[in-house]
């Protein structure tokens, strides 16, 4: 009985002289989460949130460089602007003759160019300023020179302010043909500009041009068509009657008889701009996922920026026609405006530069606050990589204290079981031969 307890007290002072020795090699409190459920399971969880706290800091830095690089891009294009500003002013002062000004259009065409290589810059594989569109460069010219955004024209595209997306009026169509509205009749154009009274256009009544000014009427039987002088007459020559027009709309026989046909016009639905929307990305604040498949803008970080809103648009929830104080219709965007200033500096026309300088200064305030918005952002992500930092420090010390060993505690503990076990041994030296010699008598 005695020798049997004894040798299990040589045992427990093994095992804890063991356990001692591998939590000071391991630096490990505990080998098996069951040894200590509690603080395993608290450590396995701490461990799963650094991991996340990481990922989301290498996107915080990552997010860094590149609005550092939208924000190297807008300088670029607001110091493009505030050079045009000044060219502008130079080409208004009558000291300067045609050749001058000459010389001075085609340096703003120079610039002009500039600005839409910035608006295409790409970071790492990516166009900033392109919203979700990164296969292809966003902003491009039509045959016109009109600026185009993924390849609608910028002139067309307006902001709603419900939901701060950009829209445009898309032309309704049927089997291929636009569908028009002619005092309160619907009418099928297609693609030479005749309108017809049924969608497969065997009942043409009319033509139009790209203005929606008429360049073919029917009256009564006798089709008249525009030859090109501004006079529309019968082609088959059966009709004396000769029309004229100034407008497109009201036409006159030269009789004191006038024709005035209504005005067609586009049956357009709104679209939203292909690619304008937003991209997010996860820097920690719970992100969400919204039953439309979207990221929920309070638990997500935007990280797209929006060549739109630094070149300019059209207006707000609709297509607004903007007039200078000289009566002259300007352009809402960067790269169109910049085209009207072209011209009026060569023929000079002074009015229309007023006018186009107004806006100018208007567009380069409007880059200037984009640069200022953007530097909140920026600011906002420094904050964030601060917070995340000081958030993996704290779990990583945390995550320490939950399965870490204590070097000296274990030293100490270590000690104490070396003391045990001489203790031990001396007292089986003391015990065993006098059970055994009792044993024996």
């Amino acid at each position: 009985m005695i020798s049997r307890n004894y040798r299990r007290t040589v045992n427990s002072s093994l095992k804890k002289q063991a356990d001692t020795l591998e939590r000071s090699e391991s630096g490990l409190k505990f080998k098996y989460l069951s040894d200590d459920v509690a603080a395993g399971a608290r450590a396995m969880h701490v461990q799963e949130e650094r991991y996340q706290s990481s990922q989301q800091l290498e996107n915080v830095k990552e997010l860094i460089k590149e609005m550092n690089s939208v924000d190297s891009n807008l300088k670029s294009v607001h110091s493009i602007l505030q050079t045009v500003q000044e060219r502008v002013l130079t080409g208004m002062s009558e000291d300067w003759g045609d050749t001058a000004r000459e010389v001075i259009a085609k340096e703003i065409r120079e610039k002009k160019e500039q600005i839409l290589q910035f608006m295409n810059a790409q970071y790492g594989g990516k166009s900033l300023f392109s919203g979700t569109n990164n296969s292809t460069p966003p902003f491009t010219v039509s045959s016109d020179g009109l600026l185009q955004f993924n390849g609608i024209e910028v002139s067309k595209i307006y902001k709603s302010t419900a939901d701060g997306k950009y829209y445009y009026d898309e032309p309704v169509t049927v089997g291929g043909r636009e569908v028009y509205d002619i005092n309160g009749t619907t009418m099928y154009k297609d693609a030479d500009g005749n309108l017809s009274t049924d969608a497969a256009g065997t009942n043409v009544t009319c033509s139009i041009d790209a203005d929606g000014k008429y360049t073919s009427f029917t009256v009564g039987t006798v089709k008249y068509v525009d030859d090109g002088t501004g006079k529309f007459v019968d082609p088959t020559g059966g009709s004396l009657t000769e029309y004229t027009t100034t407008d497109g709309l009201t036409f006159d026989d030269g009789a004191g008889n006038t024709l005035t046909l209504p005005a067609a016009k586009a049956v357009t639905k709104a679209t939203v701009v292909p690619n304008s929307g937003d991209t997010y990305a996860d820097i920690g604040l719970g992100l969400k996922i919204s039953n439309d498949q979207d990221a929920d803008p309070r638990t997500a970080f935007q990280i797209s920026f929006s060549g739109l809103s630094c070149m300019g648009f059209a207006g707000k929830d609709k297509v607004e026609t903007v007039f200078g104080d000289k009566g002259t219709e300007v352009s809402g965007n960067i790269y169109d405006l910049l085209t009207q200033i072209e011209n009026a500096l060569d023929p000079l026309d002074k009015n229309t530069l007023d006018d186009c300088f107004t806006q100018l200064v208007t567009l380069t305030d409007q880059v200037g606050m984009v640069r200022t918005d953007l530097g909140n952002r920026m600011q906002y992500l420094e904050l964030t990589e601060t917070r995340l930092t000081d958030d993996i420090t704290n779990m990583t010390e945390l995550e320490t204290d939950l399965i870490s060993s204590n070097p000296a505690e274990e030293a100490i503990k270590l000690k104490e079981c070396e003391y045990v076990w001489l203790a031990v041994m001396q007292l089986g030296s003391k015990i065993l031969p006098a059970s055994l010699l009792d044993f024996m008598s």
